[in-house]
């Protein structure tokens, strides 16, 4: 047990708990929550907190989230809830990396169109299709005269990556229920987009 504040608010109740699988998880979430320095490392984590609940390290290791846990899994906290910026009981579940990396996809450095990058030849559509061994390639779709187009190419080929990724972690030894509901309204977006030609912005 610690008497010092963790990240100067999270409190360590339990024993010996830095030593453990579900004490090095909180120490992660509360520094991705409070750590200023691991923050301007990581800015995507600039606007990430921490559920009040989870404050205290005793709450954190009797959570029912570590029910479901698998060895090599890794805590997520917004497949359920998208955009979500909170750790919670609510939002966070344990998940295998290739799920946790699946709604990475990105543009070029200059913020285009979900799956899009520029060249010299016009716009190059790109998806993250997982691989055999867990890992994700990106694949070239072809080169388009327009960005929409590239953006359109992506998303008709998201939808095969995340059919795939959920045919996967159904063979999963435990797969949530909720989770593969998540990732279906995902796929349901993307069709909704597709049909009235609209852009994805985010997943």
């Amino acid at each position: 047990m610690s008497k010092k504040l963790v990240c100067g608010i999270g409190i360590n109740d339990v024993p010996d708990f830095s030593k453990t699988r579900e004490g090095k998880n909180w120490y992660g979430v509360m520094n991705r929550g409070y750590s200023p320095k691991l923050k301007m490392r990581q800015p995507t984590y600039a606007n990430v907190t921490v559920h009040p609940d989870w404050w205290c390290s005793s709450n954190f290791k009797n959570s029912a989230i570590h029910n479901h846990y698998v060895p090599g899994y890794s805590l997520d906290k917004d497949i359920l809830m998208p955009g979500n910026t909170e750790y919670s009981e609510m939002a966070c579940r344990y998940v295998p990396q290739y799920l946790n990396n699946l709604l990475l996809d990105r543009g070029n450095a200059r913020g285009s169109m979900l799956g899009v990058t520029e060249n010299g030849k016009g716009f190059q559509a790109r998806c993250c299709q997982l691989q055999a061994n867990g890992k994700y390639k990106r694949v070239c779709l072809g080169t388009f005269e327009k960005p929409e187009q590239a953006h359109a190419a992506w998303q008709t080929a998201k939808i095969v990556a995340i059919e795939k990724v959920i045919a996967r972690y159904k063979t999963e030894p435990m797969p949530l229920r909720e989770i593969i509901a998540a990732l279906k309204l995902r796929i349901r977006k993307l069709k909704n987009d597709i049909r009235k030609k609209r852009i994805t912005v985010k997943l």
